[in-house]
């Protein structure tokens, strides 16, 4: 375990925590819409793959880390379904699950090396 994965991770949570609270509070940020394309849950969940892809390192844990950030995208919109005052979209479902495909690509370059150029300053 690299130096930073225990406070990398423990921040991880705190952003997926911010994430379901902003899924599920009654009056959410507004982030645009472009061509239909949400782009509040694309840049939610390209962060969280892109921020968990520091310390998931290896194709199977990034793959179990997509898997989770992709079902925690559909199972809030059937939390949001349940609440009310929130809106079920299929298409919001599709939106988290484009951010975590771009997270990922994006966590191929030299962006999913920051936690290691960090932990080297420590």
């Amino acid at each position: 375990m690299r130096r930073l994965d225990a406070f990398w991770i423990a921040c991880g949570g705190a952003f997926v925590a911010y994430v379901i609270y902003l899924s599920v509070t009654p009056d959410p940020i507004r982030a645009p819409t472009i061509d239909g394309f949400k782009t509040g849950h694309i840049v939610a969940y390209l962060w969280l793959m892109l921020w968990f892809s520091q310390v998931a390192r290896r194709f199977p844990a990034r793959l179990l880390t997509a898997v989770f950030l992709c079902a925690m995208g559909v199972g809030l919109e059937y939390v949001q379904l349940g609440t009310g005052y929130r809106h079920f979209a299929y298409s919001d479902m599709v939106d988290d699950a484009i951010g975590v495909g771009a997270g990922w690509l994006i966590a191929l370059t030299p962006l999913g090396h920051i936690e290691d150029r960090l932990s080297s300053l420590f």
